[in-house]
């Protein structure tokens, strides 16, 4: 998954929380979201990018030791598509 946040440079999302449901359409300011798989059949990889139609709640906390750790629950509805779970993402200055 790549999560387009379009923050102002320099700008980290400590202890911030975005919120998207697929409900409340398309907003400009929703974040665009790249998310990829491996296609059964043909063993492929597939991309998709949206911008609206997904449930999304993606928080940070604060940041330790140049890392943010963060929770994400992404669902795209109607699809098999979900992601669910913790990470720590590397900050670069």
């Amino acid at each position: 998954m790549l999560i387009f946040l379009f923050l102002d440079e320099g700008e980290i999302p400590e202890n911030r929380t975005f919120e998207v449901q697929a409900a409340n359409g398309l907003e400009m300011s929703n974040p665009h979201v790249h998310y990829r798989w491996r296609d059964e059949q043909s063993g492929n990889i597939d991309v998709d990018m949206t911008m609206q139609g997904y449930d999304m709640k993606l928080s940070f906390g604060t940041m330790e030791a140049g890392a943010l750790p963060g929770t994400i629950e992404f669902v795209v509805p109607g699809e098999d598509t979900r992601v669910s779970g913790e990470f720590r993402a590397r900050v670069k200055r």
